[in-house]
């Protein structure tokens, strides 16, 4: 499942710039902005198996709450300073920008809000996730899957409420907040913690999840293009056809995968937390190289660059993960 996560996310940051550059209305626009969409369920997909994987083993041991948190932060923490740091220096020299390392407030901002890069971000998400999990798991544990969908739904639309109403102005970068996905990351903690039984029951009901999926992806492609056009979408609207394309997405590939995964992408699942910080400096290096006015057209600039960004990037991670030293050090494994 990793694996397909972050060819999605690979294909988000690098179509982003398609879905601008043709005017809306011709068919190339519709396309990328089609196919950047249907790719959104990437971050939702890494929280979902992170949630699950840590509850399955939560349901299985006693687990020393302390020694938990422990090792998850230690995990995260010294990875995110390097990493932020890395990228505060990239980003700097991208923008010309050296007045801004003077200012204390961006550093705050940079290392709090995971603003350092446009990826980090999801470094404050899955410390979040860690840090409630544990929690999560004792709530929902005993839930019925009905309960647990509507009370899931129920609490993302409370979130998207009382982040309309105040929690943006205490903190802007709200994205970077795991109730942004709170749907996939209670639903896969329930999975998680009743593991075996829900993987029975809902293999058998495969062909029907899998409609659903399709449904709810078509409604969301649809809607998020409209609202990209300009046109008219209520945001609850969206925010629910949103939640219930990328809770489905991530049901169906996990119920995919289990059954079997392609070697392809063991290997990429495998070294997604390090293609993960890896790309964008990249794909950076991508768009420097073609410049503003493209050395090819748009299409095959995009298919170059993707070919481009996934080999240095899982070659890189290769080469990471030879040294222990240094992969303990930059990806804490």
């Amino acid at each position: 499942m990793r694996g397909i996560a972050i060819l999605a996310v690979v294909i988000i940051h690098l179509t982003a710039s398609a879905t601008i550059y043709y005017p809306p209305g011709c068919l190339k626009y519709y396309f990328y902005n089609t196919v950047n969409s249907m790719v959104m369920f990437a971050v939702p997909l890494f929280l979902f198996i992170s949630a699950l994987i840590i509850s399955k083993k939560l349901s299985n041991s006693k687990v020393n709450l302390r020694e938990f948190y422990i090792k998850r932060c230690k995990g995260l923490i010294i990875p995110y300073v390097i990493w932020s740091s890395f990228y505060i220096g990239l980003r700097t020299v991208l923008n010309s920008s050296w007045q801004d390392l003077l200012v204390l407030n961006n550093w705050l901002n940079w290392f709090l809000h995971g603003s350092a890069f446009y990826h980090l971000y999801f470094f404050v998400i899955i410390f979040q996730l860690y840090l409630f999990l544990p929690l999560l798991c004792r709530i929902f544990k005993k839930f019925s899957v009905v309960n647990v969908f509507i009370v899931a739904f129920a609490l993302q639309g409370l979130f998207y409420y009382l982040n309309k109403m105040f929690i943006y102005k205490l903190y802007p970068s709200t994205g970077s907040l795991l109730g942004s996905y709170l749907t996939v990351s209670i639903i896969g903690c329930w999975i998680g913690m009743n593991y075996e039984k829900i993987l029975s029951r809902w293999q058998s009901k495969g062909k029907f999840l899998l409609i659903l999926n399709i449904l709810a992806t078509v409604l969301y492609v649809s809607v998020n293009i409209k609202l990209r056009l300009g046109e008219p979408v209520g945001i609850y609207f969206y925010y629910g056809c949103y939640h219930a394309f990328v809770v489905l997405t991530s049901i169906n590939l996990w119920l995919i995968c289990v059954k079997k995964e392609s070697g392809i992408l063991t290997y990429l699942g495998e070294n997604s937390f390090a293609i993960y910080l890896l790309h964008p400096f990249y794909l950076a290096v991508w768009n420097f190289i073609c410049g503003e006015d493209r050395i090819f057209n748009q299409d095959i600039t995009l298919l170059l660059g993707f070919i481009f960004v996934m080999f240095l990037s899982y070659t890189s991670s290769r080469i990471v993960s030879f040294n222990k030293n240094i992969k303990k050090i930059l990806l804490a494994r």
